[in-house]
């Protein structure tokens, strides 16, 4: 069974090879700052999943102040891509 954070980190890795591919540089930009909040909610996953990492109170600070950027970061896009779907 693969792991809800290795799924994140394929996100990841797919949003940094259509950051090498874009067209301009502020849509390469976009998929990065996208890479960057992909992998920070896979470390959280890995966090909350009880991998080692963070397992310190300053860790558990960081991971959660990181999900929630990248929870921001993603909402917008992930709500246009429902309605296209729709």
């Amino acid at each position: 069974m693969v792991k809800t954070s290795d799924k994140f980190r394929e996100n990841a890795e797919n949003c940094l090879q259509l950051a090498e591919g874009a067209t301009n540089a502020q849509a390469a930009l976009r998929y990065k700052r996208m890479a960057q909040a992909w992998s920070a909610l896979a470390t959280e996953q890995d966090w909350l999943d009880g991998y080692p990492g963070q397992s310190d109170r300053a860790g558990e600070l960081a991971a959660t102040r990181s999900m929630v950027c990248a929870i921001k970061m993603l909402a917008p896009l992930t709500s246009r891509l429902v309605r296209a779907d729709s």
